[in-house]
């Protein structure tokens, strides 16, 4: 969990461990002996305290200028809430810092950027039993670190605000706020035109219900957002209509708080809270992602991958900063004794298109299926791609959870499943062992054979029907509209017994490959429940069913249109993977054929996931495809081929490539014309030909001339062997 602590804390020298004596904890050096907080000669690295973590209890690093950390002792109860005099602390450091869970797992440890105020003590006591207290401390303190994340509070900000406001509320004489006046019922906002009420409307009814001790923290920032909400005409909430809409919320709990708890915490997050970001009614920043340079993008691809190269890096700046995708990568990561950003994003997009399926499509009728492959290293904690996929769908709505059967073992078998469940995930472990007997050519294994069949026809078959397996008393199971979706982890050894002919029959080209290329360090992870907001999202997604008012049992999914600027994005990029298409061998042709599609798919299902609220409830008609969604789908269909097209280069030798070279190399000894040679070898492509002579041309073992006729005419490319 270390991993997660700010890289401007890991880069300081103020760190060392710590171990406990007689229940007390005791700053000590990485070889045991005595650390000081008054000597720096006795602190060091983060990782040297890290490597020497594991002979101790853990890290602890050295609080200096311009660090303050604030010890909330005590502040959880028995399950793990907030008790309620920490709600409002929580809600006023959410953003500013660093926020973990203590060693003890009964505290919050907070870590800023600030000083304490003049003449503000250390401790202020809360309760003696169990022992509640706020402890701040800004020079001379060691400082545990578990890196166990609260809230996803992992960088430090300026916090000099909060505690300044932290030592007028607890540290000096309390002053109560007056509580507002009883507000009287307002219009039922559903009857009311006002876009920005019918906004504020959809979001409380996407707020998760809060357990009894985080309400008061719930309703502080819920009221917050509502307060920092913009509409058409610059107009905000006033303090009743927010009242209002938090009085509706409140009901929905079990346990609601008293009007009087209500009015209090609107009155305090009007005057008191942090400022929020302004929120206007513009869903989507459209600059979200930076500007895609198709020429670099398609450019780099194919080629050997630098040493520098970082998977990883390249996933976590391609993480949405908010929706379901998130969500999804963040509960992985936090359940996780491995985690891997490539299997946390693989994981987290399976899962949208699975939740999306039958539900939405392109305007050209694509739907959200797709086959995901993780490569990674025996031991590099595959499993929790699928716990994490198992526990949210059963979670949210057991009735309606979307997984096959994970051991299939025919063709039969496969469309069998299918054919119960339409909509499906298939997660399967050890699936490079299917994949390398459906693609090896000498393999004897029928059933594998039957799958791979199957597979390869049902990726194209989501907008139709498959028509299942012929009889003797007729055809059966027969599917309308069936939508798979893959998620198969596996090793690197697939690729052991397969050569350029098997890539070149159309499944391997469906396939996205995410690579773990080192197995990830192992972390103590917490057993974790599904956070309720993600809950209540999936939920609302599983229940919708678009109707079709003709066939009630035939899907019409909703579709999701493309800005005219996204479209135009999405065109220039399609028509560059056709030129490239032009100078590839066979082998890598058939990773590109795909790759424009599985952008726009990408496109749709980035821009499904980032949707607040209930799908029921969203006005279709104005959801679009904006300019960030696509520049998404296409970095990351890119990154996509070109790991495909890396591993056919580093574990595939291409028969047919090196046929293409060698004729090409001979037929030009004299030199000859680009369409006689196509001419004289119909077995070869002539892509494949342009591809061999780019290849001789760079080893200096071939010239590549043009002849333009003097009466006009096409012109001719002429190869020389060198």
């Amino acid at each position: 969990m270390l991993e997660r602590i700010p890289e401007e804390l890991k880069a300081l020298r103020q760190w060392h461990c710590w171990k406990k004596a007689s229940g007390t904890k005791i700053p000590c050096q990485a070889d045991g002996s005595a650390a000081k907080s008054n000597d720096p000669n006795t602190w060091t690295d983060f990782e040297t305290a890290c490597d020497a973590s594991g002979y101790y209890a853990g890290v602890a690093f050295e609080i200096a200028e311009p660090y303050t950390g604030i010890d909330l002792d005590g502040c959880l109860d028995e399950e793990g809430d907030l008790r309620q005099w920490a709600w409002e602390i929580m809600a006023r450091f959410d953003g500013l810092a660093f926020i973990e869970v203590s060693p003890s797992g009964t505290g919050i440890k907070i870590l800023t950027r600030a000083k304490k105020p003049k003449g503000m003590s250390c401790l202020h006591k809360i309760a003696p039993t169990p022992k509640q207290q706020i402890e701040v401390y800004d020079h001379s303190r060691f400082w545990t670190v578990t890196g166990d994340i609260w809230g996803g509070n992992d960088q430090i900000a300026d916090g000099q605000a909060a505690v300044d406001w932290l030592n007028e509320k607890f540290f000096s004489k309390k002053t109560e706020p007056k509580p507002l006046p009883p507000v009287a019922p307002v219009t039922p906002v559903s009857a009311h035109p006002d876009a920005l009420l019918k906004r504020a409307e959809a979001y409380v009814r996407s707020v998760p219900a809060a357990g009894e001790g985080s309400r008061n923290m719930a309703v502080f920032n819920l009221a917050g957002h509502l307060f920092s909400m913009i509409g058409d005409r610059s107009e905000r909430l006033t303090e009743s209509q927010v009242l209002d809409f938090v009085r509706q919320w409140n009901q929905s709990l079990e346990s609601p708080l008293s009007d009087e708890e209500l009015q209090r915490t609107v009155n305090s997050a009007s005057k008191n809270g942090t400022p929020r970001a302004e929120k206007p009614p513009k869903q989507f920043q459209d600059d979200l992602y930076p500007h895609v340079d198709l020429s670099k993008l398609l450019a780099d691809i194919g080629k050997p991958r630098k040493e520098d190269e970082d998977d990883e890096a390249r996933i976590l700046e391609l993480v949405p900063p908010v929706g379901i995708i998130r969500q999804v990568f963040e509960y992985y990561l936090a359940i996780s004794h491995r985690p891997s950003a490539v299997m946390g994003m693989a994981t987290a997009v399976s899962f949208c298109e699975t939740l999306f399926g039958r539900r939405i499509r392109t305007h050209t009728d694509l739907r959200t299926n797709d086959y995901n492959v993780v490569i990674a290293p025996t031991g590099a904690g595959k499993e929790s791609c699928e716990t994490t996929i198992s526990r949210i769908f059963w979670q949210a709505d057991p009735a309606r959870v979307p997984l096959l059967p994970p051991d299939v073992q025919s063709g039969n078998g496969l469309v069998k499943a299918i054919h119960d469940r339409p909509l499906g995930l298939w997660v399967c472990d050890e699936f490079g062992k299917v994949l390398e007997a459906i693609l090896d050519r000498k393999s004897n294994n029928g059933h594998a054979k039957q799958i791979g069949t199957h597979l390869l026809k049902l990726y194209s078959k989501a907008a139709g029907m498959y028509g299942g397996a012929a009889h003797a008393d007729g055809a059966r199971n027969e599917i309308i509209q069936p939508h798979l979706c893959l998620l198969g982890l596996t090793t690197g050894q697939l690729f052991d017994s397969l050569d350029s002919k098997s890539i070149q029959d159309g499944l391997f080209g469906r396939i996205a490959f995410w690579p773990v290329t080192n197995r990830p360090k192992r972390r103590t992870a917490r057993a974790q429940p599904v956070p309720e907001d993600l809950e209540t999202v999936v939920r609302m997604w599983l229940e919708w069913e678009p109707a079709n008012p003709i066939r009630k049992d035939i899907p019409k999914p909703v579709t999701i249109e493309m800005s005219p600027e996204a479209l135009e994005r999405w065109e220039a990029h399609a028509d560059a993977i056709d030129t490239r298409m032009e100078n590839e061998s066979e082998s890598r042709a058939a990773i590109w054929g795909r790759v424009a599609a599985r952008s726009m798919k990408l496109a749709i299902v980035h821009r499904a996931a980032r949707l607040q609220g209930d799908p029921a409830t969203v006005d279709w008609l104005d959801c679009r495809v904006e300019i960030g969604d696509i520049n998404w789908g296409i970095q990351m269909a890119n990154w996509l081929a070109g790991i495909s097209c890396g591993l056919i280069r580093e574990n595939l030798v291409d028969r047919l490539h090196e046929r293409a070279k060698a004729v090409l190399y001979s037929a030009a000894a004299h030199g000859i014309k680009k369409r006689d040679l196509c001419r004289a070898y119909r077995s070869i492509s002539a892509s494949e030909f342009q591809a061999a002579a780019m290849d001789l041309q760079q080893q200096g073992k071939l010239s590549v001339t043009e002849e333009i006729p003097e009466g006009g005419g096409p012109v001719s490319i002429i190869y020389k062997s060198i």
